[in-house]
């Protein structure tokens, strides 16, 4: 992270490789010799039936990256807000969109001000999708708990929760 405090969290980018630091770029090394892994359609197919569906149909969303989270049964994340993004794409609200796959864990979904209340606590479940974007593209949001071995037996022996947020970064 940009202060120097490790994540718990193990995390995979696809279109474009996020850096403490706030910026992106398309490798995934500091020697800019590994190509980050494309973005796929199906996800872009996805996340624009999603906005789609939460937006209307006006407005443009133009999907083009996603990190790709991996929480154990002790990992979280710390309230944050989504900013490393152009500042075009964020003023449109363009939303942050998550799919939730593995055990449920407890969201918190807070104002755009600051990380303390007002907040709303939500538990997401495996195959959950949590759209935000408009005026509440830049709230502070994290991951305050895991609950361990929930996930849904279909996904095997799947231990923890893997998130996979897709986003407009205003980049290409």
């Amino acid at each position: 992270m940009a202060g120097g405090t490790p994540l718990s969290i193990k995390s995979l980018y696809l279109g474009w490789n996020w850096r403490p630091g706030r910026h992106y770029t398309k490798f995934v090394d500091e020697q800019e010799q590994v190509s980050v892994r494309e973005f796929p359609a199906e996800l872009a197919q996805l996340a624009q039936r999603a906005y789609r569906r939460t937006f209307g149909a006006s407005g443009s969303f133009v999907p083009d990256a996603a990190i790709i989270n991996w929480y154990d049964e002790n990992a979280t994340l710390s309230l944050h807000q989504d900013k490393g993004e152009a500042n075009s794409a964020i003023a449109r609200g363009s939303p942050v969109i998550t799919v939730s796959l593995g055990d449920s864990a407890l969201f918190r979904f807070g104002n755009t001000a600051t990380r303390s209340k007002p907040y709303r606590d939500v538990t997401l479940e495996s195959g959950d999708l949590f759209v935000f974007g408009g005026p509440s593209r830049m709230a502070y949001h994290g991951i305050v708990k895991l609950y361990a071995r929930t996930a849904p037996p279909a996904l095997g022996p799947l231990r923890g929760r893997l998130s996979i947020t897709i986003r407009e970064t205003g980049l290409a």
